[in-house]
């Protein structure tokens, strides 16, 4: 049992450290960070309780079943890509900061904090796909990835830099 608690608190140490270090998505200052095009517009079809209830209505539970796993699969890899785009956001200014600004520290806050929540949300759409009954809507998440993506404008325009955007695939 020891070892087994052992290794969960590593596995839990070096989760964090991955929400908290972000990834390798820049590899030289001076170069644009690349995120991904998250349709805000999609993602808040996918929360909507209305098309939600249309669909149970007018599908036969079977199929319903097998579109409401699409969405939430759907609405994951939105969640999947917020959260990648913070950490590339985190790795660009950490590779182009030249001095410590009050702007660059709240934009790191706001990046780690919508990263943590993408990711707990993420897995608690894990939760809803294997237990039907439970609804978690992570819409407040897509709020905060406006609200957040809005600063990281100013910011990076700031710096002089434009983002290259990916083509969605992952």
């Amino acid at each position: 049992m020891l070892i087994l608690s052992t290794i969960a608190a590593i596995v839990l140490v070096a989760f964090l450290f991955w929400i908290v270090r972000g990834s390798n998505g820049v590899t030289k200052p001076g170069s644009s960070p690349r995120l991904h095009r998250v349709d805000t517009l999609a993602f808040r079809n996918l929360l909507s309780k209305n098309d939600e209830a249309y669909l149970r209505t007018s599908l036969s539970p079977t199929r319903y079943r097998l579109v409401r796993r699409a969405r939430l699969r759907a609405l994951q890899q939105y969640l999947l890509w917020i959260a990648a785009d913070c950490a590339v956001l985190l790795a660009w200014m950490r590779a182009n900061q030249r001095q410590p600004s009050r702007g660059a520290e709240t934009m790191a806050r706001k990046a780690i904090t919508l990263r943590l929540t993408a990711l707990a949300l993420w897995a608690l759409l894990w939760v809803e796909h294997l237990v039907p009954g439970i609804e978690f809507r992570p819409g407040a998440a897509l709020g905060n990835y406006e609200e957040f993506w809005r600063s990281a404008e100013v910011y990076l325009t700031n710096n002089r830099s434009q983002p290259a955007w990916s083509s969605g695939q992952g």
